[in-house]
């Protein structure tokens, strides 16, 4: 979605982050290489399958029904799509 933002800025002709602060979310690759580099939440993409993997295979081999509760921070990757306030 914020790729798109991007590009409908550019089209109406606002500019980031002078005119519109913009931050994303997951950090996907390729929104490092946006001009400008998009702020973005950092999701644990990896830790999140292996968790997801290890219980459900916990679940298969026990016939476990626990429920587990498990809280990955996500982590916000600061780059140059927000402009700073209060400065």
């Amino acid at each position: 979605m914020a790729i798109g933002i991007y590009e409908a800025a550019k089209d109406l002709k606002f500019r980031i982050p002078e005119d519109l602060s913009v931050i994303g979310y997951d950090d996907i690759i390729s929104t490092s290489y946006l001009s400008p580099p998009l702020t973005t939440m950092h999701q644990p993409k990896i830790r999140t399958g292996v968790y997801s993997i290890n219980i459900l295979l916990e679940k298969i081999e026990n016939k476990s029904k626990e429920f587990k509760k498990i809280l990955l921070e996500p982590r916000l990757v600061v780059r140059e799509s927000v402009r700073l306030l209060n400065v």
